[in-house]
């Protein structure tokens, strides 16, 4: 709604698959701040606002199985590799199921397992469960752009809206700015797919709060702007 592009096949959305989810998941920080909260959550009889406390409270719930969730979508991106990869079938046996052996294959893999039955996740015998995975074919070889647009949503998050976190209910940042929204609209949002996206990121990161060799080396959306998105951490939200 908020795009500014003339041209339809690149407005909104229509921008590469790496960055599609990185407004929706901004949201999701918008969506978890007391200030926007405090704007419209109260009891539905009473009219009190919804307590700072269990604000606080369901952020330190969410957060205790934050691990298990994270494990997950890294198995999920690892295996969209996989099946992505030059070589069809992983094993070079030429024969069916060679899915279902990479499904396998992957979740002995050190990085998602120490062993026999030391994964919450571990392959059922006689079972597809890559069938179920849906993002497959939308998102061939880019279901990673979750994890990656969760990285980018949260640098902007507190690198341009200065907003609170739910562990930092006194932050003096104001999620609601409407210098902060006019940027974000203006630098990304109006742009869709009509402009590099590392660009777009670089610009709206570019206010003073980030080096302007950082900034620079952003827009190049080569390896040296994926080593500092690498170093920035995964929103704790």
């Amino acid at each position: 709604m908020l795009g500014q592009n003339g041209f339809h096949n690149v407005a909104g959305t229509r921008c590469p698959v790496d960055f599609v989810e990185l407004p929706s998941i901004l949201m999701e920080h918008f969506a978890r701040s007391p200030h926007v909260l405090s704007l419209f959550a109260s009891h539905y009889k009473t009219g009190a606002p919804l307590p700072l406390e269990l604000v606080t409270k369901h952020a330190e719930r969410r957060r205790e199985h934050a691990a298990l969730d994270l494990h997950a979508q890294l198995f999920m991106s690892a295996l969209d590799q996989r099946y992505h990869s030059p070589v069809l079938d992983p094993l070079g046996t030429g024969a069916k199921g060679w899915s279902t052996r990479s499904l396998v294959e992957l979740h002995k893999d050190p990085m998602f397992s120490e062993g026999p039955g030391a994964s919450f996740f571990g392959h059922v015998s006689d079972t597809q469960w890559q069938s179920r995975f849906t993002h497959l074919i939308g998102y061939g070889a880019s279901y990673y752009s979750y994890l990656f647009d969760r990285v980018l949503a949260g640098q902007i998050w507190d690198q341009v809206f200065l907003g609170d976190q739910p562990q930092q209910l006194q932050a003096t940042g104001n999620p609601l700015s409407r210098r902060a929204g006019e940027r974000f609209k203006t630098e990304v949002l109006r742009w869709g797919g009509g402009r590099d996206p590392w660009q777009s990121l670089a610009a709206v990161l570019d206010n003073g709060n980030m080096r302007h060799g950082e900034i620079d080396a952003v827009a190049q959306g080569s390896k040296s702007a994926m080593r500092i998105v690498g170093g920035w951490k995964l929103p704790d939200i």
